[in-house]
């Protein structure tokens, strides 16, 4: 009788593991083609700042003060000049401008959500060598003078789409870096032959965005946090040596601060 029941129960258990996984992936399904087949980059975009304006980690105190996570100060330490100007784009409530006023440098921050923008302006207003800029996506600022340093702020390249407007965001940054000045960009990855439902949605969906001649959607594109694009390796740094920067190097950290990866690519301007 106990056996009896211990393979009933285990019955139960894979049977409910594979109905509870085939309707997760409808759903996941569902989701993506739906929203791939009715919004435009305006409605990307806006599904990117609903995100954002219910994402409350990324406004508290205690994280736009915590200064750089550990990824970010080796970068700083090996790749960056000891002083000099730095410009962060999708500086979100301004971690990283803060972090790089407090080591001296000279900082511009930009930022395209609204509420992001202002947060960090109330944070980096006392700062003496500091400025917060809010523009429209992807916050490229009017410079009179070259950056010795850039940085992409945490995970902002993942919401640009499609390739060909990062490679252009790159090309853009490139001409405001100081020769030999180093670009930092973090981006979401996904694994190679992983996300199956979601290329099933892009397809389907790619039907009738041809239909209706709209871009069409590119593998890769997501809806997770907001819209963006999740690369595989070696995908990135490609971009970046397409926009005519010379590629330092690629890594992904350990997982640890709110438990993620975070992959990520070091340029330059050729000098």
């Amino acid at each position: 009788m106990r056996f009896g029941t211990f393979t009933l129960l285990r019955w139960i258990d894979h049977t409910d593991r594979a109905v509870s996984g085939a309707l997760f992936a409808s759903v996941r399904f569902l989701r993506h083609l739906f929203y791939f087949s009715v919004l435009g980059e305006r409605g990307f975009q806006t599904l990117t700042d609903l995100y954002y304006d219910h994402q409350g980690f990324y406004a508290q105190d205690g994280h736009n003060r915590r200064g750089f996570l550990p990824w970010e100060a080796e970068v700083v330490e090996n790749c960056f000049p000891k002083s000099g100007r730095i410009l962060v784009t999708s500086c979100g409530a301004g971690r990283e401008v803060v972090a790089f006023a407090k080591l001296g440098y000279e900082v511009v921050g930009t930022e395209c959500h609204a509420g992001l923008c202002r947060l960090a302006g109330d944070l980096c207003g006392p700062l003496e060598r500091a400025e917060i800029e809010c523009l429209p996506p992807p916050g490229i600022p009017a410079a009179d003078c070259p950056f010795d340093a850039i940085v992409v702020g945490w995970g902002g390249y993942t919401h640009l789409a499609p390739r060909s407007r990062r490679v252009a965001f790159l090309k853009d940054l490139g001409s405001l870096l100081r020769p030999g000045g180093p670009l930092l960009v973090s981006h979401l990855s996904r694994p190679p032959g992983r996300g199956r439902t979601i290329e099933l949605a892009r397809r389907a969906a790619n039907i009738l965005r041809a239909l209706t001649f709209r871009r069409p959607i590119e593998p890769g594109d997501m809806i997770t946090i907001g819209f963006c694009h999740c690369f595989l390796p070696g995908e990135a740094a490609a971009e970046a040596r397409e926009a005519g920067l010379e590629l330092v190097f690629e890594a992904t950290a350990p997982p640890g601060f709110a438990g993620g990866q975070y992959p990520h690519f070091v340029a330059r301007k050729s000098r």
